[in-house]
């Protein structure tokens, strides 16, 4: 059984910080930012001829090599943990975790096979598997603590932006978003939750993360983390200018190769059709 403790967490202490501390919002960053981007990637799309946008999520541009996100790997494991992170908020008291992550796939009916894979288990391997989930809902539980509600803790939100009039999209899903949208001072933090050690292509993921955000609400958020539920080690990042623009160039860098992979694929699929 895991509990919600009543303290503010030491990670949450870093995320939120002191208010009296926070950076002012500039209103020219998110289009200064924006134009930038359309500046560096303008002459990437002259031999680009499809109409198609490109799909950047933030794991892409953290590890361009990779064919899928690194967390997917721990699909299983990471579907179910990730479903606890919205008890853990709607509830606060995770009493049987396993049980409880699966009661609210099946109530969103986007993960069946999986369910139906969990149900064919046998005694052992299920037994086996509740106290591998257990283990990871007691750091989820540890870690987290209390949200007091002023912070507006929501799971599973998406942030997206388009650049280069809609050519290209970035965009992630947030584990956990606290705090109302930025007005005069920087108010949103973003935790990214994964069920591996922490790696060091994090570090690109959550600056990529705060990139989108900027765009997206035109406010840089204030913090960016990520908490490994298999450690229960966490890093917290500030958004500052040098964050922000060396998310920019992994971007560019990204977006670029991906046209150039395509071009190359039209025109190899172009030769195939003149010379089958």
């Amino acid at each position: 059984m895991t509990r919600r403790t009543q303290a503010t967490t030491e990670l949450l202490r870093d995320l939120r910080g002191d208010r009296a501390s926070r950076p002012v919002v500039d209103p020219m960053l998110a289009g200064g930012l924006r134009a930038w981007l359309d500046d560096e990637l303008a002459g990437a799309f002259d031999a680009f001829s499809s109409d198609l946008p490109i799909d950047l999520p933030a794991w892409k541009i953290a590890q361009p090599a990779a064919s899928s996100d690194p967390e997917h790997d721990n699909r299983g494991l990471s579907v179910l943990v990730h479903a606890l992170i919205l008890d853990h908020l709607v509830f606060g008291e995770v009493i049987d975790p396993l049980v409880e992550a699966m009661s609210l796939l099946e109530a969103r009916g986007d993960h069946d096979p999986l369910l139906r894979q969990i149900g064919s288990l046998d005694g052992l391997a299920a037994e086996q598997l509740a106290a591998e989930v257990a283990t990871h809902a007691a750091v989820l539980s540890r870690e987290l603590g209390r949200i007091p509600g002023s912070w507006l803790p929501r799971s599973s939100a998406s942030i997206a932006a388009q650049i280069c009039g809609g050519r290209v999209r970035i965009g992630a899903a947030v584990d956990l978003m606290l705090g109302p949208p930025a007005r005069s001072v920087s108010s949103i933090c973003l935790l990214e939750v994964v069920t591996t050690p922490l790696g060091a292509h994090l570090f690109d993921h959550l600056a990529a993360m705060a990139l989108i955000e900027t765009l997206r609400s035109g406010a840089a958020p204030l913090r960016v983390a990520a908490l490994s539920t298999a450690t229960g080690d966490h890093i917290v990042l500030e958004v500052n200018d040098d964050l922000l623009v060396g998310a920019l160039h992994r971007v560019v860098d990204v977006t670029a190769e991906r046209v150039r992979s395509l071009i190359v694929d039209s025109n190899e699929a172009s030769i195939s059709r003149l010379h089958p």
